[in-house]
């Protein structure tokens, strides 16, 4: 018996590649991680994909304080951060695009 996600991940039902930046950086120390959606498209990622660009997610990880149960930086911001990026992706398949 297939899954709905087995259904959303074949190839046969999904159109070209779509592009989502999610710039963010969850070492609290701005190290350049966030920029890198723009870096790639810059670079010319989505014309030699022939690819669909979402733009970036609206999300950030901006506490740089370690939460001191689960030694991660900015917590509660990766945990928004997850979920908005699990609705984003979902939404996607869902429209049977390839989610890049």
């Amino acid at each position: 018996m297939l899954t709905s996600y087995s259904l959303l991940l074949n190839p046969n039902t999904m159109t070209n590649w779509t592009i989502l930046g999610i710039p963010i950086d969850s070492s609290g120390k701005r190290t350049g991680v966030e920029r890198m959606p723009d870096a790639l498209r810059t670079a010319g990622l989505t014309e030699l994909l022939d690819a669909q660009d979402r733009g970036d997610l609206p999300v950030a990880i901006d506490d740089p304080q370690r939460d001191p149960a689960t030694g991660m930086i900015g917590f509660g911001a990766v945990c928004t951060a997850s979920s908005a990026i699990q609705a984003a992706v979902t939404d996607m398949l869902a429209a049977g695009e390839r989610p890049l």
